[in-house]
C-alpha cells in the first residue's frame, strides 16, 4: 500500500473532497506511476493515468486558446 497516504484516511479525503475519485491498488506503493521503481506493475500505471485523464477532461476548464 501507500506509504505516504494510508487506507486509513481515504475516508477522510473522501469527505474533503466528494468529487474525488480513490482508488486502491493493493500493494501499489506512493510511486505507481514511477516506472524506474522495483515492483513497477504498467497495467495498474495505465489504469491510473487513464484515470487521472478522464478526471481532468470531466472537472477542468479547457486550456485558453
Amino acid at each position: 500500500g501507500d506509504e505516504v497516504v494510508g487506507v486509513d484516511r481515504v475516508a477522510d479525503y473522501h469527505e474533503a473532497a466528494p468529487h474525488g475519485e480513490f482508488v486502491l491498488y493493493g500493494d501499489a506503493g506512493h510511486e505507481l506511476l514511477d516506472d524506474y521503481v522495483d515492483g513497477y506493475d504498467v497495467a495498474t500505471a495505465m489504469d491510473a493515468l487513464d484515470r487521472l485523464a478522464v478526471f481532468y477532461t470531466k472537472h477542468l476548464p479547457p486550456a485558453p486558446a
